[in-house]
């Protein structure tokens, strides 16, 4: 999506201290990342915004996959259809498209996130 980037102006940048992005760079402090799977076809990255002391979960994938776990109601319809014709088109161009989508997460949520990876890793141990 580089014609969408440069319209949103997004500049993302990961380094040890966290992940950055603009226009300008601003912080996050990464508490949890977890790697692309192809059985789970994304990457996620919880991060701490120390700006506003929100918790976010960054999820990157396939549009397919993270449209189906988009929330209809906390979500711009025309946002959505906008973005799923330009990966319509450049799929047509051969052209690969990733989405990025961000949830903002409580306090319980971040914990309950916690839980659930933490007892995923033990299955895999």
């Amino acid at each position: 999506m580089i014609s969408e980037d440069v319209e949103l102006e997004f500049e993302f940048e990961r380094n040890r201290h966290g992940v950055h992005y603009g226009p300008g760079l601003h912080h996050f402090i990464v508490k949890r990342r977890i790697q692309f799977t192809s059985e789970r076809k994304r990457m996620s990255v919880l991060v701490k915004d120390p700006m506003d002391g929100n918790y976010k979960l960054f999820i990157k994938g396939a549009d397919t996959t993270i449209e189906e776990r988009l929330d209809a109601e906390n979500n711009d319809a025309e946002m959505i259809k906008h973005a799923r014709e330009f990966a319509l088109r450049s799929s047509k161009l051969g052209l690969r498209t990733l989405y990025i989508a961000m949830k903002l997460l409580d306090e319980k949520e971040v914990h309950d996130f916690f839980e659930r990876v933490e007892e995923a890793e033990n299955c895999i141990a």
